[in-house]
């Protein structure tokens, strides 16, 4: 059995979520700041552009 880490799964959707295939987003502002820890942790992987989605979308979800 494959195992995903939990913030491989936010990342992925919030860039789901930027390109239009999903409408909602399911996880709280903790969880997104975790997946953006995660991404400070392996910054190699994921470029600035989707690091920045990441903090848009965490102030998105503080600010409602």
């Amino acid at each position: 059995m494959f195992f995903v880490n939990k913030n491989v799964k936010v990342i992925n959707w919030i860039r789901d979520y930027y390109e239009g295939k999903v409408n909602t987003i399911p996880y709280s502002a903790s969880e997104i700041e975790r997946a953006i820890n995660y991404t400070k942790k392996y910054r190699s992987d994921y470029p600035d552009e989707l690091i920045e989605k990441l903090r848009t979308v965490k102030v998105m979800l503080d600010n409602s």
